[in-house]
């Protein structure tokens, strides 16, 4: 999670990108939604990505959230 947050920070985006796809795919798993969907919006703060979107999508499904 510190390489996703200083990635944003230094407007790093492909290291942003990469490390926010596998972060959030084991958030999804473990049912940390509210989690995921913080971490897809600060990576989309960098510009559009399918995979942030698709994982956004799925935290936003879940029931409860």
């Amino acid at each position: 999670m510190e390489v996703h947050r200083l990635a944003v920070a230094g407007r790093e985006a492909e290291i942003a990108r990469r490390v926010g796809d596998r972060v959030a795919r084991v958030w999804l798993r473990t049912s940390r939604f509210a989690d995921a969907k913080a971490l897809t919006n600060a990576t989309l703060m960098l510009g559009p990505d399918a995979d942030a979107f698709y994982h956004l999508g799925q935290a936003h499904a879940c029931p409860g959230e």
